[in-house]
């Protein structure tokens, strides 16, 4: 299953690189691209229920492998499509939107899944396996999907996704059924998680700068494409630029667990927003260096400590959420946490290029450093650094924890957003409403 997971990754990473690039070439348009990205994303939210309701009613397994082959048919046929000469913006736009019914429908069922099939108390370690695995497949299908776009086309990028995404759909033919169990279909309802979040004081601290994070920092790699076009045109630019990102977010965890033996949690999400500050600031500055193959090197160099920063304050969010949500609704309240991702992430997005119509590339990024040297600053408040420490004196698998669920593609055109169901106890703090 891990190694048919790495495949499929890699085949989805392949074929994010094909949306944001060829609808930005096609579009000239950073608005239009995200609008790509936004039309994945939307199902998201918008299918929970009845995407629940078949994970509790059908075979986990054979949920996830019909609605995979599904996904390997769709983008077979807009390989076809593409290889003919019909590729187009109106193609895309339909694409990314049935992807991303279909992504939709498999996220409880994926989830579910994944936890039944996972050794008693290992669901931590197989997410963070699953997590890892996907990281390296990320980097290299980035480098693979510019070198293919510009040796062999488009249709190719479409095709290698269609074939990856049937290696998990024979494993799990292959594989025995699996049914939700009772108790697993027993939930909170939204309603009661947004109620809980806005009665505990910690809680609401938390999810107001994970939100921030998410409108400021990440909507950064929406403009990887703008800024690969200002470098170098040809697409092997864009893969680098997205390579290099990827390269920083998966040292996250050898990063956090060399850290946290030492420094406090404040102390790491301090650090990490100064590191992107600085980091967004230089590549702010890059028009300053001449054009070329310069340029391209210095933006590479500065885009890791980028990723890297950006995913470890994202993590040490993560995990603060999570360990602020009562006992009872901690499953409930990252689930929710996962459904805010995927609606602000096109929001971010198109906020962002929306500015970098008025003001210029290199000015929205500058305008994100200040945006992230004030959320640094925020963190040094006497409330928030009580929240802090609340959190680290649960240990630091709270923020390994965080870290093995936490899944960086959610950021793209193929994000794939889990719904969190655990049957496991979970750590917490207590809010001032006793929870």
């Amino acid at each position: 299953m891990v190694g048919a997971h790495c495949v499929s990754s890699f085949g989805s990473a392949v074929v994010a690189f094909a949306f944001t690039y060829l609808s930005y070439t096609i579009s000239g348009s950073l608005a239009v691209s995200v609008l790509v990205m936004a039309l994945h994303a939307v199902p998201s939210p918008l299918l929970i229920k009845p995407a629940t309701a078949i994970a509790q009613k059908y075979d986990l397994r054979l949920v996830l492998a019909v609605f995979g082959a599904a996904k390997s048919a769709l983008f077979f046929a807009v390989a076809f499509v593409v290889w003919r000469g019909g590729d187009s913006l109106t193609l895309l736009l339909v694409t990314s939107l049935a992807s991303g019914i279909l992504g939709a429908l498999m996220f409880p069922s994926r989830s579910a899944h994944l936890r039944a099939i996972a050794p008693e108390g290992q669901i931590a370690s197989l997410d963070g396996l699953l997590n890892s695995t996907q990281a390296l497949a990320g980097i290299v299908g980035a480098l693979a999907g510019g070198v293919m776009l510009a040796s062999w086309g488009a249709a190719a990028l479409f095709l290698v996704n269609s074939v990856c995404l049937l290696f998990p759909v024979a494993v799990l033919l292959a594989a025995a059924p699996v049914f939700l169990d009772a108790q697993a279909r027993t939930r909170t309802s939204m309603g009661a998680v947004l109620r809980t979040v806005r009665a505990t004081d910690a809680l609401r601290r938390f999810v107001i700068i994970a939100i921030v994070l998410e409108l400021i920092a990440w909507p950064l790699l929406n403009l990887l494409p703008k800024m690969a076009q200002d470098v170098d045109a040809s697409p092997e630019a864009f893969s680098f630029l997205l390579a290099a990102f990827y390269i920083g977010s998966a040292l996250v965890e050898p990063v956090l667990t060399w850290r946290q033996r030492t420094l406090s949690l404040r102390t790491i999400a301090t650090v990490a927003l100064c590191i992107l500050t600085v980091a967004l600031l230089l590549v702010a500055a890059n028009p300053l260096i001449p054009a070329g193959a310069l340029r391209l090197a210095a933006i590479l160099m500065v885009l890791i400590p980028v990723g890297l920063s950006m995913s470890m304050a994202g993590t040490v969010a993560t995990a603060a959420i999570q360990s602020g949500a009562p006992e009872s609704q901690a499953a409930e309240t990252m689930a929710v946490h996962g459904a805010a991702v995927t609606v602000l992430a096109p929001i971010g997005g198109l906020l962002v290029a929306t500015l970098a119509g008025a003001i210029g590339l290199w000015g929205v990024v500058a305008v994100e450093a200040v945006g992230i040297a004030a959320l640094a600053l925020a963190l040094l408040t006497p409330r928030i650094r009580a929240d802090l420490a609340q959190v680290d004196a649960l240990g630091p698998e709270v923020v390994s924890e965080a870290h093995a669920g936490r899944i960086l593609g959610g950021h793209g055109p193929t994000a794939e957003h889990t719904e969190i169901v655990v049957d496991e106890p979970s750590r917490n703090i207590k809010g001032p409403t006793g929870a």
